[in-house]
């Protein structure tokens, strides 16, 4: 009977290890962002891991230069339940001005454990620079495009 157990018990153990569970660390797009533009975070995982859409999730704080992102996923520690396809997720976290920033990456879950768990997948430090980004205007005061104003009005 203990020959058993033990057997049963090495073969959960060996059966969790093989478990894949990812998320490679995250990166911020653009690289190198000014004022004026979007910055985006991304997230690549899978296999056991995986970043799911939930009521009140992907919440964005800010104190001071420090930017925090929750996101809400699954991470599961059993291959019958490492269902997911390694998947890229982005999410927009802001415009900035000027200055050092560092962002921390964190995934909150609750599978079959009593409570909610939070983990760090990252955190990044990004600068924004002082130059902005400007739209380029349409010349419309030539005569060409007075031409064309007056025969469109």
């Amino acid at each position: 009977m203990m020959k058993r157990r033990t057997a049963l018990l090495l073969a959960c153990l060996l059966h969790v290890q093989g478990a894949r569970a990812f998320f490679d660390r995250p990166w911020i797009t653009p690289a190198s962002p000014l004022a004026s533009e979007p910055v985006s975070v991304g997230v690549h995982g899978g296999g056991c891991d995986a970043i799911a859409e939930r009521a009140g999730f992907r919440q964005v704080t800010q104190v001071g230069n420090a930017i925090r992102i929750l996101e809400y996923g699954h991470h599961w520690d059993f291959q019958e339940f490492c269902i997911y396809d390694p998947a890229t997720v982005t999410h927009r976290i802001g415009t900035f001005p000027p200055g050092e920033y560092t962002l921390t990456v964190e995934l909150i879950h609750n599978d079959g454990v009593p409570a909610p768990v939070v983990a760090t997948l990252g955190v990044l430090a990004f600068t924004v620079s002082g130059q902005t980004v400007l739209a380029s205007a349409v010349p419309a005061t030539t005569a060409r495009g007075s031409s064309v104003l007056l025969i469109l009005s």
